[in-house]
């Protein structure tokens, strides 16, 4: 659909179609996966909002189609960051008011791994404030710059690793006297801030279910 992702909210219709688009597999009950993914789509409004703001001269899509367009070429070719930018730089407006193609170009791929993920992808100067973000190199594919950010360090295991049922986010406020900063960002989920004082939440558990990676 060539609807402008200037046009807030975003209507039913365009929402069930980028579901099916994006995440084929869904639940059969469409109505309550629309409701359970209303929070997504309150991070996808917000972010797309803010990228195409000033006429869209940040990006070079303009569309929800371009932006599906796009998060689908990501995963289907499993190409590199520099193959996705040389490919897309001969499509990529010449002038966009003054603003650099190659930067136009990088901040669209950020775009659409930001929604894909829905995660914080690259430093930018239009981005979410946070202290964590996803770092998409140029050699990497997305998926490897997923793997990489979350690859498994060596801890050492407890004697007993199993939290019991009181490990909550409001007993560790309560008992624990930490400070529960909920997020939209899933790598910053489990952060420590504030001289451990403060720890992230991602709490979108609804976008969760239909990741695959």
């Amino acid at each position: 659909m060539d609807t402008s992702l200037r046009k807030y909210p975003i209507a039913d219709d365009v929402q069930n179609w980028l579901l099916n688009e994006l995440w084929p597999a869904l639940a059969p009950d469409a109505e309550a996966t629309a409701r359970s993914m209303s929070a997504y789509f309150s991070y996808y409004s917000t972010l797309c909002q803010r990228f195409s703001r000033d006429g869209g001269i940040h990006i070079c899509v303009d569309s929800h189609q371009g932006i599906l367009d796009m998060t689908k070429r990501i995963l289907a070719e499993n190409a590199t960051r520099h193959e996705l930018h040389s490919s897309l730089y001969a499509g990529c407006p010449k002038d966009k008011h003054g603003e650099d193609r190659s930067t136009v170009i990088n901040a669209t791929l950020d775009l659409c791994a930001s929604l894909m993920l829905m995660a914080e992808v690259g430093e930018r100067k239009l981005s979410f404030s946070t202290v964590n973000p996803l770092t998409w190199l140029g050699p990497h594919t997305l998926q490897q710059a997923v793997e990489r950010h979350f690859k498994q360090e060596k801890v050492l295991q407890p004697d007993n690793p199993r939290l019991g049922v009181l490990f909550t986010a409001r007993n560790l406020e309560a008992i624990g006297g930490m400070k529960i900063k909920w997020t939209s960002n899933v790598v910053d989920h489990l952060l420590l801030s504030d001289d451990d004082q403060t720890i992230f939440v991602f709490h979108h558990v609804g976008f969760l279910r239909y990741q695959e990676w």
